[in-house]
């Protein structure tokens, strides 16, 4: 059942207590009142929420190994992880970017996906699947997923396609009804904002203009 293993891990993770406290408040742009800081490494940028804060590489690194290890498993390769907290821990940004073995058509993509929270409802780990769709982010096909979990929380999941590669922004609310008022605004920005360098043509070495 693939990717079943890395959703439900992921959520475990970050409400299992495991996440930390913020204890600094970021400054970036501002975009109708709201300031933004932005996200701008691995080839990808976007933008989120300035007073959301990014945990240092060593403070993630257990849940990366879990997580990459658990990939493995399902022929896939994990190249980044990265968690953002904000609202006192009461919302999550889980962002990865994953390689597939092969493309995958945004098609077939939403058919695993709806088979994966078939397995999840079963599983007693989901209990509403609101949507899973076809959609596009940064210029690219994307899979839109929206879903309402046993414990009371609601994920909101937007997964990139560039070829084999896969970029993972999950948006995680400890309690579903915080969800709009905390998470709906940063999903939308960060469709707007959101980019794959590595997706652009590069320039071929030797060559000038």
């Amino acid at each position: 059942m693939k990717h079943k293993r890395i959703g439900v891990v992921k959520f475990l993770c970050v409400f299992s207590g495991w996440c930390f406290m913020l204890t600094a408040v970021a400054f970036g742009a501002e975009t109708e009142n709201v300031k933004y800081s932005k996200f701008d490494k691995w080839e990808v940028s976007f933008e989120y929420p300035a007073q959301w804060k990014e945990h240092p590489a060593d403070r993630v690194a257990m849940m990366k190994d879990y997580m990459a290890a658990e990939a493995k498993k399902e022929n896939l390769e994990l190249l980044e992880f990265s968690m953002i907290t904000g609202e006192n821990d009461r919302v999550a940004l889980i962002i990865t970017k994953i390689r597939r073995a092969e493309n995958i058509e945004i098609p077939k993509l939403v058919a695993e996906r709806n088979q994966v929270y078939k397995d999840a409802i079963a599983a007693g780990d989901v209990t509403k699947v609101n949507y899973v769709r076809e959609t596009t982010a940064g210029g690219l096909p994307a899979v839109e997923e929206d879903v309402e979990r046993s414990n009371g929380g609601r994920g909101h999941t937007i997964k990139v396609v560039s070829g084999k590669l896969i970029l993972e922004a999950s948006f995680i609310a400890e309690k579903k009804e915080q969800f709009d008022p905390l998470c709906s605004g940063p999903v939308k920005h960060f469709v707007e904002t959101v980019k794959l360098l590595s997706n652009k043509p590069k320039a071929v070495e030797g060559t000038t203009r």
